[in-house]
Protein backbone atom coordinates (compact mmCIF):
# COMPACT_ATOMS: atom_id res chain seq x y z
CA UNK A 1 0.00 0.00 0.00
CA UNK A 2 1.41 3.45 -0.86
CA UNK A 3 2.07 6.13 1.55
CA UNK A 4 -0.49 9.01 1.53
CA UNK A 5 1.12 12.73 1.67
CA UNK A 6 0.44 16.32 1.55
CA UNK A 7 2.74 18.92 0.93
CA UNK A 8 2.80 22.41 0.42
CA UNK A 9 4.29 25.21 -2.00
CA UNK A 10 4.52 27.93 0.04
CA UNK A 11 5.14 31.30 -1.82
CA UNK A 12 6.81 34.27 -0.58
CA UNK A 13 6.87 36.49 -4.32
CA UNK A 14 8.94 34.45 -6.39
CA UNK A 15 10.51 31.87 -4.06
CA UNK A 16 9.64 28.96 -2.51
CA UNK A 17 10.09 27.07 0.68
CA UNK A 18 12.16 23.78 1.04
CA UNK A 19 12.82 22.07 3.91
CA UNK A 20 16.17 20.24 4.61
CA UNK A 21 15.46 16.50 5.62
CA UNK A 22 17.46 15.46 8.71
CA UNK A 23 20.60 13.65 8.55
CA UNK A 24 19.36 11.34 11.20
CA UNK A 25 16.79 10.03 9.17
CA UNK A 26 15.53 7.01 8.03
CA UNK A 27 13.77 7.93 4.50
CA UNK A 28 15.24 10.60 2.44
CA UNK A 29 17.78 11.94 4.34
CA UNK A 30 20.13 15.19 3.98
CA UNK A 31 18.20 16.64 0.78
CA UNK A 32 15.49 18.97 0.08
CA UNK A 33 11.63 18.68 0.80
CA UNK A 34 8.46 20.31 0.69
CA UNK A 35 7.08 20.91 4.18
CA UNK A 36 3.88 18.37 5.01
CA UNK A 37 3.66 15.06 5.79
CA UNK A 38 1.15 11.93 6.03
CA UNK A 39 -2.18 11.75 5.75
CA UNK A 40 -3.34 9.87 8.92
CA UNK A 41 -6.31 7.85 9.16
CA UNK A 42 -9.73 9.82 8.99
CA UNK A 43 -7.57 12.66 7.22
CA UNK A 44 -8.02 14.40 4.30
CA UNK A 45 -4.95 15.83 2.45
CA UNK A 46 -6.15 19.38 2.87
CA UNK A 47 -6.56 18.47 7.31
CA UNK A 48 -3.49 16.96 6.94
CA UNK A 49 -1.46 19.57 5.48
CA UNK A 50 -3.00 22.21 7.80
CA UNK A 51 -1.70 19.81 10.82
CA UNK A 52 1.36 19.27 9.52
CA UNK A 53 2.10 23.27 8.27
CA UNK A 54 0.94 23.75 12.34
CA UNK A 55 3.33 21.42 13.75
CA UNK A 56 6.04 21.63 11.39
CA UNK A 57 6.37 25.12 11.09
CA UNK A 58 4.13 26.92 13.26
CA UNK A 59 2.09 28.38 11.30
CA UNK A 60 -2.05 28.50 9.92
CA UNK A 61 -2.27 28.81 6.47
CA UNK A 62 -4.97 30.52 4.92
CA UNK A 63 -4.75 31.00 1.13
CA UNK A 64 -4.66 27.32 0.20
CA UNK A 65 -5.30 25.87 -3.35
CA UNK A 66 -5.08 22.28 -4.32
CA UNK A 67 -2.67 22.33 -7.07
CA UNK A 68 -1.42 18.94 -8.15
CA UNK A 69 -1.66 14.94 -7.32
CA UNK A 70 1.49 12.70 -7.91
CA UNK A 71 1.55 9.36 -8.08
CA UNK A 72 4.70 7.17 -7.99
CA UNK A 73 5.05 3.53 -6.82
CA UNK A 74 6.08 4.33 -3.24
CA UNK A 75 3.83 7.08 -2.67
CA UNK A 76 0.53 9.42 -3.71
CA UNK A 77 1.05 13.09 -2.75
CA UNK A 78 -1.42 15.84 -2.89
CA UNK A 79 0.25 19.31 -3.30
CA UNK A 80 -1.65 22.55 -2.13
CA UNK A 81 0.15 25.90 -3.43
CA UNK A 82 0.16 28.45 -0.10
CA UNK A 83 0.20 32.17 -0.87
CA UNK A 84 -1.19 33.41 3.09
CA UNK A 85 -0.24 32.40 6.30
CA UNK A 86 -0.33 33.21 9.59
CA UNK A 87 2.03 33.39 12.17
CA UNK A 88 6.08 33.67 11.62
CA UNK A 89 7.84 30.49 10.34
CA UNK A 90 9.93 28.07 12.59
CA UNK A 91 11.37 24.72 12.60
CA UNK A 92 9.09 23.39 14.91
CA UNK A 93 10.47 19.80 14.52
CA UNK A 94 13.95 20.13 14.39
CA UNK A 95 14.08 15.71 14.51
CA UNK A 96 12.76 16.07 10.79
CA UNK A 97 14.59 19.09 9.60
CA UNK A 98 17.55 20.72 9.78
CA UNK A 99 16.98 23.71 7.86
CA UNK A 100 14.38 25.85 6.42
CA UNK A 101 15.17 28.23 3.33
CA UNK A 102 13.12 29.93 1.20
CA UNK A 103 15.12 29.70 -2.42
CA UNK A 104 14.39 30.72 -6.32
CA UNK A 105 13.52 27.89 -8.73
CA UNK A 106 16.80 28.53 -10.13
CA UNK A 107 18.21 27.88 -6.65
CA UNK A 108 16.04 24.80 -5.90
CA UNK A 109 17.24 23.58 -9.14
CA UNK A 110 21.01 23.83 -7.74
CA UNK A 111 19.90 21.75 -4.77
CA UNK A 112 19.94 17.89 -4.05
CA UNK A 113 16.00 17.49 -4.16
CA UNK A 114 14.34 14.66 -2.73
CA UNK A 115 12.52 13.42 -5.49
CA UNK A 116 13.37 13.59 -9.37
CA UNK A 117 9.30 14.81 -9.67
CA UNK A 118 9.94 17.88 -7.17
CA UNK A 119 11.74 20.18 -9.49
CA UNK A 120 9.24 19.86 -12.80
CA UNK A 121 6.76 20.34 -10.44
CA UNK A 122 7.81 23.33 -9.26
CA UNK A 123 8.34 24.57 -12.28
CA UNK A 124 4.53 23.86 -13.33
CA UNK A 125 3.25 25.40 -10.31
CA UNK A 126 5.58 28.73 -9.95
CA UNK A 127 5.83 29.73 -13.40
CA UNK A 128 3.40 30.74 -15.69
CA UNK A 129 4.17 32.45 -19.17
CA UNK A 130 7.46 33.00 -17.81
CA UNK A 131 5.77 34.64 -14.90
CA UNK A 132 5.95 33.47 -10.90
CA UNK A 133 2.49 32.45 -9.94
CA UNK A 134 1.15 34.63 -6.85
CA UNK A 135 -2.93 35.69 -5.96
CA UNK A 136 -4.63 38.21 -8.44
CA UNK A 137 -4.70 41.73 -7.10
CA UNK A 138 -8.23 42.59 -6.90
CA UNK A 139 -9.76 43.30 -10.27
CA UNK A 140 -13.02 45.57 -10.57
CA UNK A 141 -14.97 43.72 -13.45
CA UNK A 142 -18.16 45.15 -12.82
CA UNK A 143 -20.27 48.00 -11.22
CA UNK A 144 -24.20 48.92 -11.11
CA UNK A 145 -24.51 52.30 -9.52
CA UNK A 146 -28.46 53.07 -8.34
CA UNK A 147 -28.28 49.40 -7.90
CA UNK A 148 -32.13 48.26 -7.59
CA UNK A 149 -31.61 45.46 -4.77
CA UNK A 150 -29.93 48.53 -2.51
CA UNK A 151 -31.17 51.84 -1.16
CA UNK A 152 -31.70 54.68 -3.32
CA UNK A 153 -28.06 55.76 -4.73
CA UNK A 154 -26.91 52.49 -3.81
CA UNK A 155 -23.89 50.86 -5.68
CA UNK A 156 -22.88 47.30 -5.65
CA UNK A 157 -19.13 46.57 -7.37
CA UNK A 158 -18.06 43.00 -8.72
CA UNK A 159 -14.66 42.16 -7.69
CA UNK A 160 -12.58 39.55 -8.56
CA UNK A 161 -9.67 38.54 -6.42
CA UNK A 162 -8.39 34.62 -6.72
CA UNK A 163 -6.25 33.58 -4.06
CA UNK A 164 -6.35 37.52 -2.18
CA UNK A 165 -7.55 38.35 1.16
CA UNK A 166 -10.96 38.31 2.14
CA UNK A 167 -12.32 41.63 3.14
CA UNK A 168 -14.76 42.71 6.22
CA UNK A 169 -17.35 42.84 6.88
CA UNK A 170 -18.99 40.07 5.20
CA UNK A 171 -22.43 39.26 5.01
CA UNK A 172 -22.56 36.06 3.19
CA UNK A 173 -20.48 33.57 1.65
CA UNK A 174 -21.07 31.65 -1.47
CA UNK A 175 -19.42 28.41 -2.35
CA UNK A 176 -18.22 27.72 -6.41
CA UNK A 177 -17.84 24.32 -6.95
CA UNK A 178 -17.39 23.57 -10.33
CA UNK A 179 -17.78 20.69 -13.49
CA UNK A 180 -16.16 22.19 -16.44
CA UNK A 181 -18.75 25.43 -17.08
CA UNK A 182 -21.39 23.87 -14.80
CA UNK A 183 -21.15 25.12 -11.27
CA UNK A 184 -23.10 22.90 -8.15
CA UNK A 185 -26.75 24.69 -7.10
CA UNK A 186 -29.22 24.06 -4.23
CA UNK A 187 -32.93 25.64 -3.78
CA UNK A 188 -32.64 28.44 -1.67
CA UNK A 189 -34.72 28.47 1.56
CA UNK A 190 -36.53 31.78 0.93
CA UNK A 191 -37.54 31.47 -2.73
CA UNK A 192 -37.03 28.07 -3.87
CA UNK A 193 -34.50 29.09 -6.62
CA UNK A 194 -31.62 27.91 -7.33
CA UNK A 195 -28.65 29.13 -6.27
CA UNK A 196 -24.96 28.63 -5.10
CA UNK A 197 -24.62 26.90 -1.42
CA UNK A 198 -25.06 29.97 0.75
CA UNK A 199 -24.37 30.88 4.76
CA UNK A 200 -24.58 34.04 6.83
CA UNK A 201 -21.23 34.87 8.64
CA UNK A 202 -22.48 35.52 11.75
CA UNK A 203 -19.77 37.53 13.15
CA UNK A 204 -19.44 39.92 10.07
CA UNK A 205 -15.86 39.07 9.59
CA UNK A 206 -13.76 37.88 6.70
CA UNK A 207 -16.19 35.15 5.97
CA UNK A 208 -13.31 32.69 5.84
CA UNK A 209 -14.53 30.40 8.39
CA UNK A 210 -18.00 30.80 7.67
CA UNK A 211 -16.52 29.28 4.31
CA UNK A 212 -14.86 26.58 5.70
CA UNK A 213 -17.76 25.22 7.70
CA UNK A 214 -20.09 25.42 4.42
CA UNK A 215 -17.49 23.47 2.25
CA UNK A 216 -17.51 21.04 5.29
CA UNK A 217 -21.41 20.19 5.45
CA UNK A 218 -21.46 20.50 1.34
CA UNK A 219 -18.39 18.19 0.53
CA UNK A 220 -18.70 16.28 3.79
CA UNK A 221 -15.68 16.77 5.11
CA UNK A 222 -13.09 19.76 5.47
CA UNK A 223 -11.54 21.08 2.69
CA UNK A 224 -9.04 23.62 1.47
CA UNK A 225 -10.83 27.12 0.30
CA UNK A 226 -9.98 29.54 -1.82
CA UNK A 227 -11.10 33.36 -2.13
CA UNK A 228 -12.43 33.53 -6.02
CA UNK A 229 -14.20 37.73 -5.31
CA UNK A 230 -16.57 39.11 -3.61
CA UNK A 231 -19.54 41.92 -4.47
CA UNK A 232 -19.10 45.23 -2.04
CA UNK A 233 -22.38 46.92 -1.48
CA UNK A 234 -21.56 50.80 -0.83
CA UNK A 235 -24.74 52.25 0.74
CA UNK A 236 -23.93 55.76 2.33
CA UNK A 237 -27.97 56.46 3.42
CA UNK A 238 -29.73 52.95 4.44
CA UNK A 239 -33.59 52.60 5.13
CA UNK A 240 -34.79 51.15 7.50
CA UNK A 241 -34.82 47.74 5.87
CA UNK A 242 -31.63 47.35 4.78
CA UNK A 243 -29.87 44.55 6.85
CA UNK A 244 -25.85 45.27 6.34
CA UNK A 245 -23.40 47.11 7.45
CA UNK A 246 -23.10 50.72 6.11
CA UNK A 247 -21.04 51.78 3.93
CA UNK A 248 -19.75 48.59 2.87
CA UNK A 249 -20.61 45.39 3.04
CA UNK A 250 -18.87 42.29 0.96
CA UNK A 251 -20.72 39.15 -0.31
CA UNK A 252 -17.77 36.80 -0.93
CA UNK A 253 -17.64 33.54 -3.68
CA UNK A 254 -15.16 30.91 -2.22
CA UNK A 255 -14.32 27.92 -4.58
CA UNK A 256 -13.22 24.45 -3.16
CA UNK A 257 -12.61 21.43 -4.90
CA UNK A 258 -14.60 18.10 -4.16
CA UNK A 259 -17.82 16.03 -4.52
CA UNK A 260 -20.79 17.07 -2.89
CA UNK A 261 -22.27 14.77 -0.81
CA UNK A 262 -25.88 16.56 -0.48
CA UNK A 263 -28.82 16.77 -3.01
CA UNK A 264 -28.31 19.56 -5.37
CA UNK A 265 -27.74 20.34 -9.32
CA UNK A 266 -25.21 21.09 -11.52
CA UNK A 267 -26.10 24.43 -13.95
CA UNK A 268 -23.89 25.45 -16.82
CA UNK A 269 -22.53 29.29 -16.15
CA UNK A 270 -21.98 29.88 -19.79
CA UNK A 271 -25.47 29.06 -20.88
CA UNK A 272 -27.16 32.13 -22.52
CA UNK A 273 -30.30 31.08 -21.24
CA UNK A 274 -28.88 30.09 -17.55
CA UNK A 275 -31.03 31.33 -14.64
CA UNK A 276 -27.86 32.21 -12.92
CA UNK A 277 -27.68 35.18 -14.62
CA UNK A 278 -29.23 37.34 -12.86
CA UNK A 279 -27.79 36.33 -9.58
CA UNK A 280 -25.42 39.38 -8.07
CA UNK A 281 -22.62 36.91 -7.83
CA UNK A 282 -22.61 35.76 -11.47
CA UNK A 283 -20.22 38.08 -13.09
CA UNK A 284 -17.02 36.58 -10.82
CA UNK A 285 -18.24 32.99 -11.62
CA UNK A 286 -18.51 33.82 -15.40
CA UNK A 287 -15.09 35.78 -15.33
CA UNK A 288 -14.08 32.87 -13.44
CA UNK A 289 -14.58 30.47 -15.77
CA UNK A 290 -12.78 32.40 -18.47
CA UNK A 291 -9.68 33.55 -16.62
Amino acid sequence: MRDRIAAAVLLDGDRVLLCLRSRTRLWYPGVWDLPGGHVEDGETPATALTRELREELGITARAVRPAAHVETDDYEMDVFVVHEWDGPIGNRAPDEHDALTFVTLAEAARLELADAHLLPLLTRLMVTDGRITRPTAPELIGTTPNAPWLPPGGRADAVYSPGGEAPAPTGLVRLLIQRGDHVFCMARDDTGKLDLPTRAVPDLDDGRNTAELLTRDILGGPAAVTLVGFIRNIVDTPDADYPWPTPNAHFSVWAAHGEPRIQGQWLSISDRGSPLRDRHWWPIAAHANTA
